[in-house]
């Protein structure tokens, strides 16, 4: 008797597996997303040739230096992100309404082993409106983010049923699998001060200040699930901690300090940025609560089930709430070098690091790379990149079309099983 049994006839059942556990969160980037499809063009490197509205999240330094427009801004940049690793969608789509193989399955199963698990995610950031006037800039932005890890065994259970991989029943465990997901708000405030140096160019420094709050949060761990071959039972223990749904969205709350500084000689430009140097965002303990999600079953029909009604966030495991009091804002530094040699070409280089485990930060924990803008004619700026980050490679393009003193844009970038897409459709250009 199979007490799970899970045979996927198409990739379409294995698809919906898979990511239904990403989506099970609620739908956190940075805590100041990015308002420049021109960072996403050039694989977000651009910490040293932001300009304008562009500076508020990559360098507020930036806002003292010289080839700053008088004023500038954008409404509206949409940012979108969806990943599945290393078995994705494109794996998927070779078998799209039609069996699985076993052999391709047991292929998929050692990709997921040797990475330690299946990863996935999916999300979203608003730039609702970025503005830059002279050396002030101001951004309002809301970005919602959920992920998932599957953990190796619980990969198995979902391509084999359990039968498992090979034919015969094993005991098989959920353990470390988990899935989050938040949604913030943030507005800042960035101001950048520049001083001549004389014949060294010119110096600058800056600083954004930020506040979040926290809307919707949803973290689960798993505690210990498990699925027995001898007796053949299965136990799922998988706590739950939400946000309170009757709080208005006001569940957590915070201020964050970024610092920049930049130094300016002809065609040269190099910046460093270390965002969140203090951050003070916390989910506010009171409007969290807690579900155990507990359930047995066995062969012999006998079955038990606890998911309890929403408890006091006290009430959680103790390690289960301090994973979920850790979900803020890491440090990240940041470092560039930019070149533009005539208006129609700018290169730049980045090195990022965060600085933290943890946190509510998922973008890749290393970033280096170059990018590169170049407009054939001065109303159409191109763009392209390339980066290393952890666990692979980037690679991103983009264009922009400048109408007199407006510009839309839209960037395309792959990162490391990922997706990220970006379209501004009203801004001024900040160059």
């Amino acid at each position: 008797m199979a007490l799970y049994d899970l045979r996927p006839r198409g990739a379409q059942p294995l698809l919906a597996a898979l990511v239904a556990i990403v989506l099970a969160a609620t739908p956190a980037v940075a805590q100041l997303p990015s308002a420049s499809t021109a960072a996403l063009g050039m694989a977000e490197n651009l910490t040293a040739a932001a300009r304008g509205y562009d500076a508020t999240a990559w360098n507020p330094a930036n806002l003292g230096l010289h080839g700053n427009p008088p004023a500038s801004g954008a409404v509206f940049a949409a940012r979108g992100s969806a990943g599945l690793a290393p078995v994705g969608p494109g794996d998927l789509a070779d078998f799209a309404g039609a069996d699985v193989p076993r052999g391709v399955r047991h292929g998929w199963l050692d990709r997921i082993r040797a990475a330690g698990r299946e990863h996935g995610s999916a999300g979203a950031d608003l730039s609702i409106v970025s503005v830059q006037v002279r050396s002030i800039g101001f951004q309002l932005s809301t970005s919602a983010r959920a992920l998932a890890d599957v953990s190796a065994d619980a990969a198995e259970l979902i391509l084999f049923g359990n039968a498992g991989a090979d034919g015969t029943p094993r005991d098989l465990t959920l353990a470390d699998s988990r899935i989050a997901g938040a949604w913030t708000s943030t507005a800042a405030l960035a101001f950048g001060h520049g001083l001549s140096a004389g014949n060294a160019g010119r110096l600058a420094f800056g600083v954004t200040a930020k506040y979040t709050l926290g809307h919707v949060l949803a973290y689960g761990k798993d505690n210990g699930s498990r699925f027995d071959a001898d007796p053949l039972q299965a136990t799922v223990d998988f706590p739950v901690i939400t946000t309170d749904s009757t709080s208005r969205f006001d569940n957590g709350a915070g201020f964050g300090l970024d610092l920049g500084a930049a130094w300016q000689k002809a065609h040269w430009t190099a910046g460093v940025t270390l965002r969140n140097l203090a951050n003070s965002f916390r989910w506010k303990e009171d409007r969290l609560r807690y579900r155990s999600a507990h359930a047995f079953f066995a062969a012999d029909s006998s079955a038990s089930a606890d998911f309890d009604d929403e408890r006091p966030f006290s009430a959680a495991p103790a390690a289960l709430r301090r994973e979920v009091l850790d979900l803020g804002f890491e440090p990240v530094l940041s470092a560039g070098v930019a070149f533009r040699s005539t208006p129609r070409l700018r290169v730049d280089a980045d090195v990022r690091r965060r600085l933290g485990d943890g946190g509510l930060d998922i973008d890749p924990r290393t970033h280096a790379g170059v990018g590169a803008e170049f407009r054939p004619v001065a109303w159409l700026p191109l763009r392209a990149g390339a980066a290393y980050v952890t666990g692979g490679a980037e690679v991103a393009g983009g264009f922009g079309i400048e109408l007199g003193s407006y510009a839309l844009g839209a960037s395309l970038a792959r990162r490391a099983g990922s997706t990220l897409t970006m379209v501004t459709l009203i801004s001024s250009s900040p160059r």
